[in-house]
């Protein structure tokens, strides 16, 4: 056994078996399966750097493709433990967090995703070949053998249309050696990380297990102050809220993963690896204060009690807004305790919690029939559970509050055929591939209930939104050095079919309008994806009357889009190259249902997006 000690902020502890310690990926001289994705080059060897961006063993610095790689060593040694950390160490890569601590935005090139709503990802996040949803698509690095960052549009060599980019992410797989790895670090703010795996072959070069775990807390460096919402104790009176004890921290994480993953191989040339994989988080990201109305505060909330009553609004504002005596119900003191308290401190009204759940089951078998002919199949099925609270303004106050609801289950099938001909001169991909996204329950796509004005305006929506993907793709490179010597072109083509539809509901809670709001950080009535599409339902007695719709809505694209390169090995150690490519994201339906003034925007066309990369890679001593 191999005991290695390091500071990192505090104590780290690292062990590893030597039998089973990180594999360092391969360089390009070592021998390699084609279908691996376990290829890229340890920092031992930087000579040349092995990706299989284009689902096939090529070195970097020789394909028009911009890619960002990183091995198993380089995640480790970079701590890399999330791919929220790659943005640390991916030039233009960004990634923030919506709501859950789990649910990126990922934006490359300009292209992403909105805050909310339920518009396609302009970049895909893959976990060994299969798309993830947006939702929950953020993946702990754990146990990973490599990363691969791919920029600009994708779709005509594998999986899901991406006008942006992809995040392609490979868990180690078995292998037929006995072997494993632990590792513990403590850090400040009682940071505990435990991670190991081990390696078990079951039956000699036919089946083996791997088996890996990770769990992380931390109790966040936010010291979190949460008051309890005012509560109306007649029309026009309140009593305000109180410190709640023993709460949640902002940034208090407690995650725990396992991966499974089973390799068998029955016989010669036929390859199937089953991974099975769950995720679990309770916690919510840090708050920023960035004051309760952004562009500034309405006239009304600097006017005086005396005032408010001259207006006539004096019963309403007074005791939920200048209650004088928590910063709950006072807007002055909420702003106070916000803004002069010390730093790392927050102020909010909403439980800082949130609890998310991911589960997937993917296998990817593959048979080759020839040294020059594979045969592929990449099936998954993944599910995606998520309750979080938002508070938007980020004071004691209940000015703009979310509470989100998440259930989703998503298939994915996809069949590829790939291989060479002429002499090699000729290397080509064929493809289908089909997604399908629906509900998993109450909440379905999103469900969210928003308090506005301190719990005066309070609206519950949700959407049982299904989306579907069909496509056909082929992606050919040719070799022309008969003509000029390191001189290839690339062509591919993919057409997409896609669905959305699904239905939406809305119920306005509004006092001013009649209504009775439920409580903050409450839903009101939710109803099962049947009521909604069906209408048979009692609309909620306590929303204002009149103001519950329920509305089915369905969307149709189908777009071509296309890859064309030019490039030339000019020297072994240089390569010139031009790329064209056209993207697509497929058009879709917003949510909530909007008002009669903006309603012709309710849904919108599909986008495509057309671009052209000039470039040069060469490796240089």
């Amino acid at each position: 056994m191999k005991i290695k000690f390091a500071l990192l902020a505090g104590c780290v502890f690292s062990a590893a078996w030597i039998g089973g310690a990180p594999a360092r990926a391969q360089s390009a001289q070592q021998p390699q399966s084609a279908e691996s994705p376990s290829s890229i080059a340890s920092d031992a060897d930087m000579s040349t750097i092995v990706v299989t961006a284009r689902r096939r063993t090529e070195d970097l610095s020789r394909i028009p493709l911009t890619v960002s790689a990183f091995s198993s060593e380089t995640l480790q040694r970079k701590s890399i433990l999330s791919t929220f950390d790659l943005t640390r160490v991916t030039p233009g890569l960004n990634i923030s967090l919506s709501g859950s601590s789990v649910n990126p935005v990922i934006a490359i090139r300009g292209q992403s995703r909105g805050l909310a709503g339920p518009g396609t990802p302009g970049v895909l996040t893959y976990f060994n070949e299969v798309p993830l949803p947006s939702y929950g698509s953020l993946i702990s690095t754990y146990d990973m053998d490599n990363i691969q960052v791919l920029k600009g549009p994708q779709g005509t060599l594998f999986g899901r249309n991406a006008i942006g980019g992809a995040v392609l992410t490979y868990s180690r797989k078995p292998t037929y050696e006995l072997g494993g790895y632990v590792e513990a670090e403590y850090a400040s703010f009682n940071s505990l990380r435990l991670e190991g795996a081990i390696n078990l072959p079951i039956i000699a070069d036919k089946l083996a297990v791997r088996i890996a775990g990770q769990s992380s807390s931390t109790d966040g460096f936010t010291k979190t102050f949460v008051y309890s919402p005012y509560i109306l104790t007649g029309p026009f009176n309140a009593a305000p809220g109180s410190l709640i004890g023993d709460a949640r921290n902002y940034g208090e994480l407690d995650n725990k993963g396992l991966r499974v993953s089973v390799l068998a191989e029955p016989v010669e040339g036929v390859s199937s690896v089953t991974v099975l994989d769950y995720f679990r988080s309770r916690g919510n990201a840090p708050i920023v204060y960035q004051g309760p109305f952004p562009g500034g505060e309405p006239a009304i909330y600097a006017s005086s009690p005396a005032e408010l009553n001259t207006l006539g609004l004096g019963g309403l504002l007074i005791p939920t807004f200048l209650c004088g005596t928590s910063p709950s119900c006072d807007i002055d003191l909420a702003n106070l305790y916000a803004k002069d308290n010390p730093r790392r401190s927050a102020y909010t009204n909403m439980l800082p919690d949130g609890k998310t759940s991911i589960f997937g089951i993917s296998n990817t078998t593959t048979i080759d029939f020839s040294d020059q002919i594979r045969l592929k199949n990449i099936f998954a099925y993944r599910t995606a559970k998520d309750d979080h609270n938002t508070d938007i303004d980020g004071t004691a106050m209940a000015i703009v509050d979310v509470v989100d609801r998440v259930r989703l289950q998503q298939i994915t099938e996809e069949l590829q055929l790939s291989g060479e001909a002429f002499n090699q001169k000729l290397k080509y991909v064929f493809g289908g591939f089909y997604y399908e996204e629906k509900p998993n329950g109450i909440g379905g796509r999103e469900a969210d209930g928003i308090s506005v004005f301190n719990g005066l305006n309070v609206t519950t929506n949700i959407n049982y939104q299904h989306e579907t993907t069909k496509a056909l793709y082929g992606q050919i490179d040719y070799d022309l050095s008969n003509i000029v010597k390191g001189l290839g072109v690339t062509a591919g083509y993919r057409y997409s079919w896609d669905k959305t539809y699904g239905c939406v509901y809305v119920a306005d809670y509004s006092l001013a309008l009649g209504g009775t709001p439920p409580r903050i950080g409450e839903y009101g009535f939710l109803p099962t994806e049947e009521q909604c599409k069906t209408g048979d339902f009692t609309p909620d007695p306590n929303a204002a009357p009149g103001t519950t719709i329920a509305e089915n809505f369905s969307q149709k694209s189908r777009k071509g889009t296309y890859t064309l390169a030019l490039n030339w090995q000019a020297t072994p150690d240089l390569l010139l190259y031009a790329t064209t490519r056209r993207g697509y994201r497929p058009g879709g339906y917003n949510s909530p249902t909007l008002p009669a003034p903006i309603a012709s925007v309710q849904t919108f066309e599909a986008e495509t997006l057309t671009d052209v990369e000039i470039g040069t890679k060469g490796r240089y001593s």
